[in-house]
């Protein structure tokens, strides 16, 4: 809790992972009504390729940025503590 407190531990990581999977259930919902669209004729092929496609990478490679930057943090504050040590 104290780490918590003085900003030791960071609760970001943890809010990008909850955001990625509301996006991912967001883009089921879409799948769902290109379906439909699709099944009625109102949208053409390759907008539900790119949408299958492109939305789950673009999301995935987001977050992976994001986390990326709080993993370097932490091997940063590890490196200082074994040089302190």
């Amino acid at each position: 809790m104290r780490d918590f407190l003085c900003f030791k531990k960071l609760v970001t990581p943890i809010i990008v992972q909850i955001l990625f999977w509301m996006g991912i259930s967001v883009w089921l919902f879409k799948m769902y009504g290109l379906v439909n669209e699709l099944r009625l004729g109102q949208s053409n092929i390759m907008t539900a390729v790119t949408l299958i496609v492109v939305w789950p990478l673009t999301l995935r490679l987001y977050c992976e940025l994001i986390m990326l930057i709080f993993k370097i943090n932490e091997n940063l504050i590890s490196l200082n503590h074994k040089n302190n040590s």
